[in-house]
């Protein structure tokens, strides 16, 4: 119905989804954007912090997650030599043209509702970025999915069922408590059939004295005598309650496997395992989670990112400051130098914890280079 992203933004009523995603979203932006070498290149680096404001970097990384893709506004100046300002574009806005002969897409097309949008509409094209020499561009950022050539799948594509079956659950719930957990009420009238006027009139009058605006549990019946009025059996589900706790733990589960979460700690879930556990497992769990699922994601957008500022000219080693604790950050190497140690850690080094990472790396049988010096 060409509104995938509208459903991906519905599944977000899941609790369990909406967590994952709002939590994962935050750890790959973590701090920002930082380079190892900015201070050897400072007018590269703050031409990087000025194209790539917080504000963008921000819902980039959002989009990324939530959508499976991510995209740039991308300014030119008039001469089409330097690209002056970088901005984000919703992409849930954008769809692309047909391939080229080459299997590259060369433009978007811009829409604000594309769910109304007609046939013969005309929208806004957008050629891609390196794609022409106009002063807009979009660069939009879609890791290579197999068997996918226009749009890439969101990471927890596999779990968008169970996240709905968590938003019915909730909604049948809710309606029960809207109908106070009453069955529904036949209410018959056996003194003959009025005219149809007359018993809607009747049914109005009675549902608006009995029932609320948020549930209607009377239906209203008329008979021609009480030997011709409707009967009601009513079908009990055994130990419902023991089934709809099943349901929602598995919907849970299923979501969080789709998600590939090593330990629900990590986002505020609900966990089976003992207290005295809990810090050691979020611990490995936090760094498990960060080497398989965030840095490959901060890897993608940072690619984009060295791209730009290519073009520019600059030469940045890029990557996103970390936003775990110091002492989860930990490095498997034989030696490290302090621009490694700042790119595998995600931690920005300074005069004030230089030490304590040092004497932390020793400590973990690491051999520091001459860098530390």
């Amino acid at each position: 119905d060409n509104n995938y992203y509208q459903t991906l933004i519905d599944a977000k009523e899941s609790p369990t989804n909406s967590a994952l995603i709002n939590g994962i979203s935050d750890m790959i932006y973590g701090r920002g954007l930082y380079a190892t070498n900015a201070a050897r290149k400072p007018d590269e680096y703050a031409m990087m912090v000025q194209l790539f404001t917080e504000d963008c970097m921000r819902k980039i990384c959002d989009d990324f997650y939530t959508f499976g893709q991510a995209a740039y506004q991308v300014i030119y100046d008039t001469s089409h030599t330097k690209v002056m300002e970088v901005a984000h574009m919703p992409i849930q806005n954008l769809r692309p043209e047909k391939m080229n002969d080459e299997g590259y897409i060369e433009a978007y097309y811009y829409c604000d509702d594309w769910a109304n949008a007609r046939r013969n509409d005309e929208h806004q094209r957008i050629p891609c970025f390196g794609k022409s020499k106009e002063g807009l561009e979009v660069m939009v950022i879609k890791p290579y999915k197999a068997g996918f050539h226009y749009f890439s799948p969101v990471e927890y594509q596999s779990g968008l069922d169970y996240a709905f079956v968590e938003i019915e659950l909730a909604k049948f719930h809710l309606n029960n408590i809207y109908n106070r957990f009453s069955s529904n009420l036949i209410l018959n009238f056996n003194n003959g059939v009025p005219e149809e006027d007359q018993q809607r009139m009747i049914e109005t009058k009675i549902k608006d004295k009995f029932t609320g605006t948020e549930g209607d549990s009377v239906i209203v019946a008329f008979n021609d005598s009480q030997e011709t009025a409707a009967s009601i059996e009513s079908i009990s589900l055994p130990d419902a309650h023991n089934q709809y706790q099943f349901i929602a733990e598995e919907a849970s589960r299923k979501i969080m496997v789709s998600h590939r979460v090593v330990s629900p700690l990590l986002f505020g879930l609900p966990h089976n395992g003992g207290l005295g556990s809990n810090a050691d497992e979020i611990k490995m769990a936090a760094l498990l989670f960060d080497n398989t699922v965030i840095k490959p994601m901060q890897r993608v957008i940072i690619e984009s990112v060295n791209a730009i500022l290519s073009f520019n000219g600059a030469s940045l080693n890029t990557f996103f400051l970390t936003s775990q604790p110091l002492e989860f950050s930990e490095m498997e190497i034989e030696e490290v130098d302090v621009d490694t140690a700042q790119e595998k850690t995600g931690i920005e080094l300074s005069k004030d914890n230089l030490d304590e990472v040092a004497e932390l790396l020793i400590e973990k049988g690491e051999e520091l280079g001459d860098g530390w010096e």
